[in-house]
Order: C-alpha cells, then sequence, then structure tokens
C-alpha cells in the first residue's frame, strides 16, 4: 500500500586528491561541506538505542564527486561501528533536486545528498567521529570527517498507543537497516529544511483471519482498519482539528490535505494523526484531552489510497512544519513482521505469526512489525 531554534553542525573541508590521470588539472583542494540540519537524535527500536543523524553532504566542485561510503567510530578508535557502503549506502541517501534519486551516490558540481544514518549507541558513547568517503574523477578517494560530534542525551518522547487492540502493522515505519518513504519529505520553514516525518508510520490492522480486507479492496467499509478509533498517546490540548474533506475511494486518491489532528503532548512535542474520517472528531480546537481518551475514527482521507492512520510527532503546532522528533510507547506486544506490504493489500494473502510474542517496553515499533497494543 502507496499511504503514503537548533544551529545546524557545519564543516567546510578542503579535501586534496592526487591527480592520477595527466589530463587533470591539479588541485590545490576541493570543498565539500558536511552539513546536520539538525542534532542526533536518540531513537529505540529492535531492542536497542541508535544515534539518528541526517548528514548533507554537498559537492562545492565543479566537478562530480562519487560518495563511495559513510562511516562511524567512537572517537580515537579505528573501528567502525557502522559503515554505509554499496547497496546499503545507496538504500539510505536521497539527492536534491531528482524527481526519484534514491541511491544517487554521484554528485554533480553544486549536487548534494543526504544519508540516512542510524548509529548502534553503547551506554557510554557521547560522541562520534562520522567520516565520508569521496572519489574524485581520476579515481582518487580522500575522506573528510565532522570529528567529536556531540550525541544529546535527551531520551526519546514517551507516550501511550494511538490506537488499540490490534493486529497492528507499523507499515512505512522507522527502519534502521532502510530509509522509509517518509523521509522523502522536505519542509522549508523559514529558510530552514525540516523532515517532519522522520519517524511516521501508516498504521493498518489485520482482521481475525488475518487479512487487511475482507473483499475486494475497492470499498473503505472492506477495511478492517476503516472506523477504528485513534486514542490521545497522552494528556494535552488539541491545537489543530480539521475534520471536512471527504474520505477517497479506494484505490483512488485526492493529492492534498486530509482531516487530521494536532495534539499538543508536552514542550516542542506535537502529535499529528492524520487520514481521519469525515465527520467523525470527538474533540475541536483548543479542548484538552487525557491519555487513552477517543478523538475520532480512522478514515482515508487525503494523500492514502486506503484506510489508515499516519502518526507522527514533531516539534511545532503543526502537521508538517516542524522536524520530526522520535517518541517510545510504553508497552505493547511484538507480534512478529510482516515484509511485502503488497502481497497482503493488493494480492489479499494472510499473515499468521511465526514465532513467539515478545512484550516491549519503551520502544518506537519499527517498519513491518505487527503489534498489539
Amino acid at each position: 500500500m502507496r499511504f503514503l531554534s537548533l544551529r545546524p553542525v557545519s564543516l567546510l573541508a578542503m579535501i586534496a586528491f592526487s591527480a592520477r590521470a595527466a589530463a587533470a588539472q591539479p588541485q590545490a583542494g576541493i570543498p565539500v561541506e558536511l552539513r546536520l540540519p539538525q542534532p542526533p537524535v536518540i531513537a529505540v527500536v529492535r531492542g536497542a538505542w541508535y544515534a539518528v543523524i541526517d548528514l548533507h553532504v554537498g559537492n562545492l566542485l565543479d566537478q562530480p564527486l562519487r560518495l563511495t561510503s559513510v562511516r562511524a567510530a567512537v572517537p580515537g578508535s579505528t573501528v567502525a561501528i557502522r559503515e554505509y557502503s554499496g547497496a546499503e549506502l545507496r538504500a539510505n541517501l536521497k539527492a536534491f533536486g531528482a524527481a526519484d534519486s534514491a541511491g544517487a551516490t554521484l554528485l554533480p558540481p553544486g549536487g548534494r545528498v543526504i544519508v540516512y544514518l542510524w548509529i548502534p549507541m553503547r551506554a557510554a558513547t557521547s560522541s562520534l567521529d562520522v567520516s565520508v568517503v569521496l572519489a574524485a574523477a581520476s579515481g582518487a578517494e580522500r575522506t573528510v570527517a565532522l570529528e567529536s560530534l556531540p550525541i544529546p542525551p535527551t531520551p526519546p518522547v514517551e507516550i501511550g498507543p494511538p490506537l488499540r487492540g490490534g493486529d497492528w502493522v507499523a507499515a512505512n515505519g522507522p527502519d534502521p537497516d532502510s530509509m522509509p518513504g517518509h523521509n522523502r519529505l522536505l519542509v522549508n520553514v523559514a529558510g530552514r529544511i525540516v523532515t517532519p516525518q522522520r519517524f511516521a508510520t501508516d498504521w493498518v490492522r489485520l482482521g481475525d483471519d488475518g487479512r487487511l480486507w475482507r473483499g475486494a479492496p475497492t470499498r473503505n467499509e472492506n477495511s478492517a482498519t476503516w472506523r477504528a478509533e485513534v486514542l490521545a498517546v497522552a494528556d494535552g490540548k488539541i491545537v489543530e482539528a480539521v475534520d471536512t474533506l471527504p474520505d477517497n475511494t479506494p484505490p483512488e486518491i485526492v493529492r492534498g490535505e486530509a482531516n487530521r489532528l494536532v495534539l499538543r503532548v508536552g514542550e516542542r512535542q506535537y502529535a499529528t494523526y492524520a487520514h481521519l474520517r469525515r465527520g467523525s472528531l470527538r474533540v475541536r480546537a483548543g479542548d484538552r484531552v487525557q491519555r487513552g481518551q477517543v478523538l475520532a475514527d480512522i478514515g482515508n482521507s487525503g494523500n492514502s489510497t486506503g484506510p489508515h492512520l499516519h502518526f507522527h510527532l514533531l516539534d511545532a503546532p503543526s502537521a508538517i512544519a516542524g522536524e520530526g522528533i522520535p517518541f517510545v510507547i510504553y508497552r505493547y506486544t511484538l507480534l512478529g513482521v510482516l515484509t511485502g506490504l503488497d502481497e497482503y493489500d493488493e494480492r489479499g494473502a494472510a499473515w499468521r505469526p511465526s514465532g513467539p510474542t515478545r512484550v516491549r517496553t519503551l520502544e518506537m515499533p519499527a517498519g513491518g512489525e505487527v503489534v498489539r497494543f
């Protein structure tokens, strides 16, 4: 299913490449910029802690450069905690200005890419060295690094579940191994690029038979997700409520705004619920709510091909005009992992757990995980 402040850290590095070809012009230095529009944040998924870093790499040269690898290590250590290269690098990379740019490791003159890094963290790690290897047209390689990059110790926001019961699939959710589609949305806020959906999930429900649909996937009423109640994840105040937009008829899509709620759950912490059913909101802007209170029903409004709940947290009172922030859910049961969502969405396959269930506490469900709240 296709469902769709803080100062930047920057380094302008002069990297010397040795010219191997006779025709190549000697260079005293080659300018490359490494930039973090926002500091690293801590996310907890699959039983592990990660430093999540959106690394912008810019080529300020008049010649192309190829990004060959990115590695992270504890300062002073020669052993990488994690290294991205080859297919793994391409799966976690996005180029600016390209319609379909996943995997574009070649930086043209003036080109810029984002590398989405999830670095496993040890308890005592407070900083990282992040280095980038680039190759010139001659084939010569050099390394530029952000040294002793501080990792803020701020833990993720703790919330309750946005839904009840199960079985819920965390479709398009955060994934330490591959950039989810939500990361492709970049928004300009007062001249600053933000990624509001960095930790977003599209929640869809499996029926008692393990299927997403109870019949042809052309009627909202046939979806096991349709009209499920969404819950307040914390005590707070509703700051935005939209309830008048029509629901789509699957698989048709009307791109644009969706029925939605934005709930303030803390200082610079706002929960967004999107694609809600028209006329289902139980609250209005200004209302105060308690954790677990029913807010609305899941619908199929806006940029959506089928009923689902789009959920994320960000640092501004808006659905998208802010930076996405990580969260953890107090407690849920992990039932298993569903891979190949189209097999279940478009072809009607039934999912069944294949191993023991596990109780998770203070974690964020990862992409593809099937959970029960």
